[in-house]
């Protein structure tokens, strides 16, 4: 897959068949162009957007060339936080992977070429389906406006969801087959003072809980920076001792408040030492689904804990 940028005289006759309902239709875009989707509507909306938040437009095309999605992208210039907006995937192409395949896209865009230091997006309740894509993707619920947008005799809440730039490079290097105690150990490489190689090395042997189902790796990958950031570096050295293990505590303890365990085999629901259990948690999308959203709460709570120390 790769992004471009949307070209309206190219690409138009494609999406605008993607949504062929009202309500469909008003999850996606709040009403904000009309129904069904018309060229000068939909053109309008763009022009709007682009003049008001400096929105650009764009596609993602799949390998064999057909374009499978659509999203626009603005940046906030004072806060540096990026936005998706208008977020939508050709319904014959769902189920595949493909819509968080293009996210992860659009953030790494975000990241890499706008110079983003979060991205966040909204998402009204109505679509659980799209909530779950971009928890996979790293996102985290941020706030709930209660009652945002009304459809027919339903009322939705919106829900803003933002991903921030150390969570998406854990995400990104867990979707890339790295074990979750080297994805969560590699994104804080730098502030430790190692390399991502070196970091690769020394988490290695953590990942599926020491391939026991012990302790997640997530939650091995995030106490080794705490180790490498505040640990105990002096022999007889008592006060460093107790640092270290308040700070180890408050790890192991927020992980497992946050997620109802630290332990590897209860979060799947399953063993994976055995061959039942690994492929129990590929049937069920675990490792591509849930595992994700372990290495984004680590994460999450190593950037709470490291904010309070200092």
């Amino acid at each position: 897959m790769n992004i471009r940028e949307y070209k309206a005289d190219k690409d138009f006759s494609i999406i605008q068949n993607w949504i062929t309902d009202e309500r469909t239709h008003a999850m996606w875009c709040a009403n904000r162009t009309s129904f069904p989707l018309q060229r000068e509507s939909f053109d309008r909306l763009i022009k709007d957007i682009a003049e008001r938040c400096g929105d650009r437009p764009f596609v993602a095309v799949d390998d064999d060339g057909s374009i499978v999605g659509f999203y626009c992208y603005s940046i906030n210039k004072d806060t540096y936080e990026g936005m998706l907006k208008f977020v939508m995937v050709d319904p014959q192409k769902r189920g595949k992977g493909l819509g968080r395949e293009m996210i992860r896209q659009a953030v790494n865009y975000a990241f890499d070429e706008t110079g983003a230091s979060a991205v966040q997006l909204m998402v009204l309740s109505a679509i659980a389906r799209a909530k779950r894509c971009y928890e996979s993707v790293g996102f985290k619920e941020r706030r709930i406006q209660e009652g945002a947008f009304t459809f027919q005799n339903e009322v939705w809440d919106r829900c803003n969801m933002v991903l921030e730039k150390k969570k998406f490079k854990a995400v990104q290097l867990f979707s890339e087959k790295m074990h979750c105690s080297q994805s969560v150990l590699a994104a804080f490489a730098e502030e430790c003072g190692i390399t991502e190689e070196m970091a690769f090395k020394l988490g290695s042997c953590f990942g599926s809980g020491m391939r026991k189902g012990n302790v997640c790796g997530a939650c091995t990958g995030a106490l080794m920076v705490l180790g490498l950031l505040y640990g105990e570096e002096h022999k007889g050295a008592p006060e460093e001792r107790q640092r270290s293990n308040k700070i180890n505590d408050m790890m192991m303890d927020r992980f497992k408040k946050a997620n109802g365990t630290c332990i590897c085999n209860e979060l799947l629901g399953c063993d994976i030492t055995t061959p039942e259990g690994i492929q129990y948690a590929r049937e069920n999308g675990l490792f591509k689904e849930f595992c994700p959203k372990m290495v984004a709460s680590a994460v999450d709570i190593l950037n709470e804990i490291i904010g309070e120390i200092h």
